[in-house]
């Protein structure tokens, strides 16, 4: 999710609306203080919202090669044998989408089977600028299909990391 969306949101949400009885079919409060103070506990619950959702600030350098830097996010979820994380990569040299545009960066919803050594993916998005920023070029969904990770690939130095107990 985009933050900065979210917060566009939410200022639209909170913009002064002129308001009747009709328009929402209720009627305001007379004493505006009361207003003023369901307005502030509304922005309140909303701010809360966002500094609840997952914030990906532990982004941990992986490693850098002649295709990029590999990220992933230190905050895993493991579930018996498997991990589930964020990797994010900026590549050294901008991809070209199907619709040719330039993808700079892309972060992928990860989950290693650590004990058959297998990987799949289940979100990938892709974006114009680097560090997972700018507008989004792609976006894919995919139900889990494990393959088996390469030696001394990136994912299995991803695996050495987050598979040690």
């Amino acid at each position: 999710m985009n933050h900065a969306n979210s917060i566009d949101a939410m200022v639209f949400v909170m913009a002064p609306v002129k308001w009747t009885a009709s328009a929402c079919g209720c009627e305001l409060p007379r004493n505006r203080s009361v207003y003023l103070r369901a307005c502030v506990g509304f922005a309140s619950i909303v701010v809360g919202w966002l500094c609840s959702l997952p914030a990906h600030a532990q982004w941990q350098l992986l490693t850098t090669d002649a295709q990029g830097r590999f990220f992933y996010d230190a905050a895993v979820q493991r579930e018996g044998e498997q991990v589930n994380l964020w990797r994010m990569t900026d590549f050294a040299q901008p991809l070209t989408n199907l619709e040719g545009k330039e993808v700079r960066s892309e972060k992928l919803r990860t989950t290693i089977d650590c004990s058959q050594a297998k990987l799949a993916y289940s979100q990938v998005t892709r974006y114009a600028g680097v560090q997972a920023t700018g507008e989004v070029m792609n976006h894919y969904e995919t139900p889990l299909r494990f393959t088996r990770i390469a030696p001394d690939s990136v994912d299995a130095l991803l695996m050495q990391k987050v598979c040690r107990k």
